[in-house]
């Protein structure tokens, strides 16, 4: 649509659209999969499934018939010229680049945690967390866990809408490689070593991971991959909880012994008590 309009106020209505087009796909998706009674690993294998065929197919558009108006597809070869994120119309707009754009999307990041933090201590947050614990139980005491798990992964789908926005707009370019398995597992990396159920660890694991394997690749290495998953393969083995919830953790218990309140007396114990 930013190609095609080729303005402003198309590039201010191109962002919301994209969005809402990754959400429908997400939740269509998701509707499939968790309506069809998907569970576990399947709905992985799902989800991987459908980035590679998503690759196969877009390898495949490099001919001229393969366009959007009057933007060709490009195959192998992406989509260059894609413009800087603006807002506004003609005359009235802001164009976010540079220093610019990396605040936006700061901000951006600093919204949507909050959003998220603000959904998961919500009523609905604990019918995810019970859903994640327990999902039988959970269906036993009356919730809808499918409309849930579809609530949480259209969800996802919107974030990652936005996201993939911000990312062709950085790069003024888009190809096929972002459907590769390696763009895919990525996230999943990122989620582990921060800790899956720490929203804090996950964007902490994913600043630190991305800069660790960006700094590599200037470096020339050709081992960057290799040596984020050996990580992955390390947290797996020795903190399956992740980074930062081990750290919490072991940091919390060191606090404890200091202040003489690590013992099993109810809350609320008076100090001198806990003293003798």
């Amino acid at each position: 649509m930013s190609l095609n309009l080729g303005s402003t106020l198309g590039i201010t209505v191109a962002i919301p659209v994209a969005v809402a087009v990754a959400t429908v796909v997400a939740f269509v998706l998701g509707y499939f999969m968790f309506y069809g009674r998907v569970t576990g690993v399947f709905v992985a294998i799902i989800t991987l499934v459908t980035t590679v065929v998503m690759q196969t197919f877009m390898a495949q558009t490099a001919g001229s018939e393969w366009a959007i108006g009057d933007v060709k597809l490009g195959g192998f070869n992406g989509m260059p010229g894609i413009p800087n994120v603006a807002l506004g119309v003609e005359g009235v707009s802001i164009s976010f680049r540079g220093m610019t754009f990396y605040w936006l999307v700061l901000v951006l990041l600093v919204v949507t945690y909050l959003g998220a933090r603000a959904l998961v201590n919500g009523r609905f947050g604990y019918a995810m967390v019970g859903v994640r614990e327990d999902e039988d139980r959970i269906e036993m005491l009356g919730y809808d866990v499918r409309r849930v798990k579809l609530t949480v992964f259209t969800l996802g789908g919107a974030i990652s809408g936005l996201s993939g926005v911000l990312y062709a707009s950085w790069g003024n370019y888009i190809d096929p490689s972002v459907f590769t398995l390696t763009f895919a597992t990525l996230p999943v990396i990122w989620v582990t070593v921060g800790g899956r159920e720490s929203l804090l660890g996950a964007v902490l694991a994913t600043v630190a991971l991305e800069w660790f394997r960006q700094q590599l690749s200037i470096t020339g290495s050709e081992f960057a991959l290799v040596v984020v998953g050996l990580l992955l393969l390390f947290i797996v083995l020795v903190v399956p909880d992740g980074i930062v919830p081990y750290v919490h953790e072991k940091g919390l218990g060191a606090y404890r012994k200091y202040t003489g309140t690590d013992d099993d007396r109810p809350a609320g114990t008076p100090q001198e008590e806990i003293a003798e």
